[in-house]
């Protein structure tokens, strides 16, 4: 038996008011639901100041500080770090940038059915103006507690949400569920499914490990989405950096996919 049976892994370069805020939602989460059965795993690469900085941090926090040099932010290669560190037989993937409902690490135990997959969230959009809103910790749990009771009001931008394919962004379109990636897995079920090192920087990077899932299990494959607000998420708005999203880097990583 694994010491920690729920490995939640992030992937990590100068967002520290978002990360700062997604741990704390996890520890929220856990205090709300009874469950401690978690590791949270982050890898850093050439953040401006260390992790281990952090004002505060959870017991089961573990930060890898990826030294290669990276001018632009391989998300792929951070993810096949933490795959390789996590200790535990489930595996969640997740974006610096989340807010997590007070009942997300319920959903992970969905993955007890022998017959799914992949397990999938929901994401809502926050306007990057409540990054400030959300700071100071007084108050933060009873706002982030509304926004999770209006998380279907229709306030909120529905993130990518992919039914019948990987790649077909249709909300409940029918079909095998998709999602985003945003999601749960058992080791098992990864295979050897990895995140391609070569998709440096913005686009398309989640899709092609997308697929590669969905080559790995054809017709077998079957998926789930949780709805449940409180076991869902939201992600934080945010300006995009050039040393994450530049038009030639898209365009590149485009082409690697349709080579794919």
């Amino acid at each position: 038996m694994n010491k920690y049976t729920h490995s939640v892994l992030i992937t990590h370069r100068n967002r520290h008011q978002q990360l700062r805020l997604c741990i704390w939602s996890l520890v929220e989460a856990a205090k709300a639901s009874g469950h401690w059965n978690w590791e949270l795993v982050i890898v850093d690469n050439g953040s401006d100041y260390g992790l281990k900085q952090l004002a505060w941090m959870p017991q089961r926090m573990r930060v890898i500080e990826d030294l290669r040099p990276m001018p632009i932010f391989n998300k792929p290669a951070l993810w096949n770090v933490a795959i390789e560190a996590a200790r535990g037989e489930v595996l969640t993937f997740l974006d610096a940038d989340a807010i997590l409902g007070p009942r997300f690490l319920e959903g992970a135990e969905l993955l007890r059915d022998p017959d799914l997959v992949r397990l999938c969230y929901r994401v809502m959009y926050l306007e990057q103006d409540w990054l400030e809103r959300l700071g100071p910790e007084r108050g933060r749990l009873e706002l982030v507690r509304d926004l999770f009771a209006r998380y279907y009001s229709g306030d909120f931008r529905r993130a990518y949400e992919a039914y019948g394919g990987h790649n077909n962004n249709e909300w409940a379109a029918g079909g095998a569920v998709w999602g985003n990636s945003q999601f749960s897995i058992t080791r098992e079920n990864l295979r050897d499914c990895r995140p391609d090192e070569r998709f440096a920087g913005r686009g398309f990077e989640d899709l092609d490990f997308l697929r590669q899932i969905e080559r790995s299990w054809g017709d077998r494959y079957r998926g789930r989405l949780v709805e449940d607000a409180d076991r869902n998420m939201f992600h934080l708005e945010h300006e995009r950096t050039a040393d994450w999203h530049q038009p030639e880097l898209v365009a590149r990583n485009l082409q690697l996919y349709r080579e794919g």
